[in-house]
């Protein structure tokens, strides 16, 4: 099994030639008492207030600013407490390792479900959405183990670029409310025909990931000849 603290962290994320410079300049102004484990709760207390954002906007839509707020006190938190450590030199590459990749995925857990209750989105859409990117999350896990690289995007896109989406959807919902299309004989809004089309999207990509990284595999990793 890999060492953690070998792995090395791929980024090439559309959003990181910006994000990159930011959250050095951030950590390196935060004062001493703003710590990494900090800054983690910050980022899921950002999701949990996304999350009360999205149930909240089907009473009300004017709440999916809520939900924009929140993303982005996710994002800060999140992307900014292992730039914290390795500015600080403080870097604990398993703990933070795991804390990391376990609350990111109960944070994306708490997002959906609120997002399930927003109207906007069928709370099974949702569901399926999730299970699809906890797949690609997976992945990316197991890519981790046997190449002790890992990647924190998928074509450019990670959880920063995601957040900008979500945010950008956001502010179209509030100023454009959906209203009921028929595709393929099914009521829908277009939040959900969005929302299935990269559930499936991503899926399709998942086995195709799949599939070449075992043809890859099964050429490097030849079983030995018996003598």
């Amino acid at each position: 099994m890999a060492e953690i603290s070998l792995l090395e962290r791929s980024n090439d994320g559309i959003l990181q030639p910006i994000e990159r410079p930011v959250l050095a300049w951030m950590a390196q102004r935060l004062p001493d008492w703003v710590t990494p484990n900090g800054l983690t709760a910050i980022g899921f207390i950002g999701a949990c207030i996304a999350a009360a954002g999205y149930a909240l906007s089907s009473w009300q839509p004017v709440f999916l600013w809520l939900a924009t707020a929140g993303l982005w006190v996710n994002w800060y938190g999140d992307s900014l407490d292992g730039t914290v450590a390795r500015v600080r030199q403080i870097e604990r590459p398993r703990y933070g390792f795991f804390l990391d990749q376990t609350l990111d995925a109960l944070a994306q857990l708490v997002v959906v479900i609120g997002i399930g209750f927003s109207g906007f989105v069928r709370f099974e859409f949702a569901i399926l959405t999730l299970a699809v990117y906890f797949l690609m999350s997976i992945v990316a896990l197991a890519r981790a183990i046997v190449s002790n690289v890992f990647s924190l995007t998928y074509a450019g896109i990670g959880l920063t670029e995601l957040r900008l989406v979500f945010s950008i959807l956001n502010v179209i919902m509030f100023f454009l409310p959906p209203k009921p299309l028929a595709v393929f004989g099914h009521t829908m809004l277009y939040p959900e025909v969005l929302t299935l089309t990269w559930a499936f999207s991503m899926l399709i990509s998942f086995i195709f990931a799949v599939r070449a990284d075992l043809q890859k595999l099964a050429i490097e990793d030849t079983p030995p000849s018996k003598n």
